[in-house]
């Protein structure tokens, strides 16, 4: 009986221990299980980023590429997959290289930005309307320039913006629910949850006159008109149409849109792309660009990413906006 009593006090603990263990096991690969799943859904629809501080933002359709400008100058700049930028263009762009954790990008008319991982904004270029103030900015998701102002959606779906408002484009504090931004010259749109299109800003040639489009899954503001793309693949146009720019009633099968000046493009989901409006500078000419996954128009110059991560560009390059052959492993988080 004494050696028993010694035997069952000395299992007795090494059972409570195991025990523990593989609760704490269970427990572990439980909440492992859990993270994992949570962010292949997210992967699935938005991107998640982690930061160093270990927070999570749910970007809004972040941005590889943007090309824009403003009276002939131009500027491109493109999100390198190791979080830093490359830029060309107009001579602002020389600010850009020590950029890092960078998840989107958005040029404007003399000015850039960047969204960091950690939600904070960077820019450089023209402060004259104070379009480069985004240093206190926090949680934010996603970001637009227009040519003089600069526009902000946070992690709480609201709006913030910054820069010029002589026509009431920065008027958007009282957006709410919102899902994608948009800047043109002096306009500014956005999409609520629901695929309800708002704007703000100048009207001169109906180019906020979206209030009856309704279950839009993208919008994009060209400086004078503004262009929404549907669920099933046809595009909305509304603005100024004295280049043609807003004749895309025909367009199909369009995953991805774009307004610059006086041009719009569309990607296809088959990889190529459509243009419509002025050709004066060859932006239009992109009939042969295959494998494109993201586009954007400038002023006067478009650029289109390639699966591969290169870069391809047509139109004005007085300021080497086009200058894009060498840039290699561009792409989103």
């Amino acid at each position: 009986m004494k050696i028993y009593r010694q035997l069952v006090q000395l299992f007795i603990p090494m059972f409570i221990l195991m025990i523990f263990m593989v609760t704490s096991c269970s427990d572990t690969v439980q909440s492992e299980s859990t993270t994992i799943g949570s962010s292949d859904i997210h992967k699935s629809n938005t991107p998640v980023v982690s930061n160093p501080q270990n927070q999570h933002f749910v970007f809004s359709n972040p941005q590889a590429i943007s090309a824009r400008g403003y009276a002939k100058v131009g500027l491109s700049i493109g999100r390198k997959l190791d979080g830093t930028v490359s830029a060309v263009g107009f001579h602002y762009v020389k600010n850009t290289p020590n950029w890092k954790d960078i998840v989107s990008v958005s040029a404007g008319g003399g000015h850039i930005l960047g969204l960091k991982n950690d939600g904070t904004v960077v820019a450089v270029g023209y402060n004259e309307n104070g379009q480069l103030n985004v240093e206190d900015w926090q949680q934010t998701i996603a970001i637009a320039a227009g040519v003089a102002h600069t526009v902000g959606l946070r992690s709480d779906r609201t709006v913030v913006a910054v820069g010029w408002n002589e026509h009431l484009q920065c008027d958007v504090s009282n957006w709410k629910n919102i899902s994608t931004i948009s800047a043109g010259y002096a306009h500014t749109v956005a999409l609520t949850h629901s695929g309800a299109a708002i704007a703000t800003g100048d009207n001169q040639y109906g180019q906020c006159n979206i209030n009856d489009w309704k279950n839009m899954t993208a919008i994009s503001a060209g400086f004078f008109h503004t262009l929404g793309l549907n669920a099933d693949g046809s595009v909305l146009a509304t603005g100024d149409n004295k280049e043609g720019q807003c004749n895309v009633s025909t367009w199909t099968d369009i995953v991805s849109i774009s307004g610059g000046m006086f041009h719009s493009v569309g990607l296809k989901k088959d990889g190529t792309i459509v243009a419509v409006g002025n050709n004066e500078y060859g932006q239009c000419n992109v009939s042969s660009w295959q494998d494109i996954i993201a586009i954007s128009a400038g002023y006067d110059h478009t650029v289109g990413l390639k699966s591969d991560g290169s870069v391809v560009a047509v139109g004005n390059n007085q300021y080497n906006q086009c200058d894009v052959s060498d840039w290699k492993n561009i792409g989103g988080p």
